[in-house]
């Protein structure tokens, strides 16, 4: 029985398969937290000198969805439901003066939340998945893979091309995954050409020459 490489980070071979060789190890782009971060810098400033401003926190509350839309969980929801969110913002601020305070406080927590999660949540390329291990308090390991693999899709908006970074979109044949995009992937192009080679069936070449982003190593 051919003996699996180790990672030259501990910590992730207890989910691979015997004769499963991992190919690399990574983690997210920084973007997903720094958003909210600069989201939370952005509030508490408006909210110190701006906070009885009816126009300005209807604007605070755009940016807001509009990040939550690019880099948070609302990326699936249509613009409509965007336009629902903004309103009822719109209305609680008229309504309420603490409407920033509570919108500071929520935005901090999940700048800290994002964080945390990126902190926490890695991707594992093998010979035939793609593991990705999450979660802060309770571990989620969720595969997807490979060799079902009939279609994936590589999408890079313009601000991803230039923090370097891109979603992938994954299509299977007939099969269920436990999950069918990767969003904010860092080096997308290099990543690609992994995952393509993997799928044709051959091990790809480790380049010394290349320097890795932030988080990632060779299996």
């Amino acid at each position: 029985m051919a003996r699996r490489n180790e990672f030259t980070t501990d910590g992730y071979n207890e989910y691979l398969g015997l004769e499963e060789d991992p190919v690399i190890v990574g983690k997210f782009h920084w973007l997903v937290w720094v958003t909210p971060l600069l989201l939370t810098v952005l509030v508490g400033y408006f909210q110190l000198f701006h906070s009885r401003n009816l126009r300005v926190v209807i604007g605070v509350a755009i940016i807001t969805a509009i990040a939550l839309k690019s880099v948070g969980p609302l990326h699936k929801w249509k613009f409509g439901w965007i336009l629902v969110v903004v309103g009822l913002a719109a209305v609680a601020a008229e309504r309420y003066d603490g409407f920033l305070t509570w919108l500071f406080g929520a935005s901090l927590a999940y700048t800290a939340y994002r964080w945390l999660d990126h902190r926490w949540t890695t991707f594992i390329l093998t010979t035939g998945r793609i593991v990705r291990r999450s979660g802060i308090l309770t571990t989620q390991t969720a595969t997807m893979n490979l060799r079902a693999l009939t279609d994936i899709r590589l999408e890079e908006t313009v601000l991803g091309q230039l923090l370097n970074y891109g979603h992938f979109m994954v299509e299977s044949a007939g099969q269920q995954q436990a999950f069918t995009d990767l969003r904010f992937v860092p080096a997308p192009e290099y990543f690609y050409q992994l995952v393509m080679t993997v799928a044709l069936g051959k091990m790809p070449v480790r380049d010394p020459a290349r320097v890795l982003p932030p988080g990632w190593s060779y299996g």
